[in-house]
């Protein structure tokens, strides 16, 4: 098992009541597992949905990948994996596929490199309805996360969000942070991956 980068524990009491019964939404899910194969740094959301009773939905638009997602949830009725993207805008896209990362999406009007297509939807669609609540938001799509993150976020909002910033810019980050604060939220830490 990869050591995880972040603790969920260290934000309980004080920004998620418990980390027992939390609801998340995962935008990047990948594989889902957290062993090297499907997460290098460590999924920070699998071990907590399998073991805490997390419940919630994990998003992965990559099929192959997306079929390992829900191999590994099978057993965990309360987590639903959806197969798509999510980004600022509905319709469908293409995906830059052959190197590591595979949920690099092509932007609409930018050339396809391949045939692999994904429907595409904004977070808003995969929000969670008939909750009182979302304890925590996890973005990890390579770069794209100004798409999801510089709008205001759907309601209920989320007590914590944890994105992703390796793949991307400073000025995307800082629109990024300038968006969340303008929401209410704060920086609590900056993780550095391990390994």
């Amino acid at each position: 098992c990869v050591p995880l980068f972040i603790r969920w524990e260290d934000y309980s009491p004080d920004f998620i009541a418990s980390i027992e019964d939390v609801t998340f939404v995962q935008v990047g899910a990948h594989c889902g597992k957290n062993t090297h194969g499907c997460a290098v740094a460590g999924d920070p959301v699998y071990d907590y949905a399998t073991s805490c009773g997390w419940h919630g939905v994990a998003v992965e638009p990559f099929e192959p990948v997306f079929v390992r997602l829900c191999r590994h949830y099978a057993a965990y009725p309360r987590v639903t994996p959806l197969r798509t993207a999510v980004a600022d805008y509905v319709g469908t896209a293409h995906f830059r596929t052959g190197n590591k990362e595979t949920n690099h999406l092509v932007r609409p009007g930018e050339k396809a490199p391949t045939n692999v297509s994904v429907g595409v939807v904004r977070l808003k669609d995969v929000w969670p309805v008939q909750t009182e609540r979302v304890d925590v938001l996890v973005v990890d799509i390579e770069g794209a996360e100004e798409a999801i993150l510089g709008p205001p976020l759907p309601e209920p909002a989320p007590q914590l969000v944890l994105y992703e910033h390796y793949h991307l810019s400073r000025p995307a980050q800082r629109r990024i942070e300038s968006s969340l604060a303008r929401q209410g939220y704060v920086e609590l830490a900056r993780f550095k991956i391990p390994g």
